[in-house]
């Protein structure tokens, strides 16, 4: 079996399914808001388990719920963690989010959940 040590990258991502890209400047709503784990590390250290190495990580992530759902899910892959120690200083930022096309020409856009009481 092969040995393999993991320092990168593990993030929450939040993702909003849209039915299409907004216009420059235009708003619209979502009905739907994703949380995803990833990040390199994170991402790299999942896929060398599933192909059967025995994988530790070392890093930081923050000591708030999303820093406990990054650390479960590479736990629930049978990744080691005991090198990856959560921090208050690494809590997550607030969220925002923006919407870009996927082209050279980069048009910013709005989307903003149902939900959203402000």
């Amino acid at each position: 079996m092969s040995h393999v040590l993991v320092i990168g990258s593990a993030e929450t991502w939040t993702v909003a399914p849209l039915k299409r890209i907004p216009s420059p400047g235009e708003t619209i709503l979502i009905d739907d808001i994703r949380l995803v784990s990833g990040g390199k590390g994170a991402n790299a250290a999942v896929s060398a388990a599933r192909l059967g190495a025995d994988v530790q990580t070392i890093g930081c992530v923050g000591d708030d719920s999303f820093g406990q759902t990054l650390r479960n899910g590479l736990i629930d892959e049978g990744i080691g963690c005991l090198n990856t120690s959560a921090r208050a200083c690494a809590r997550a930022a607030p969220p925002s989010s923006c919407s870009t096309r996927p082209t050279r020409e980069c048009h910013h856009g709005r989307a903003e959940s149902a939900r959203t009481t402000n």
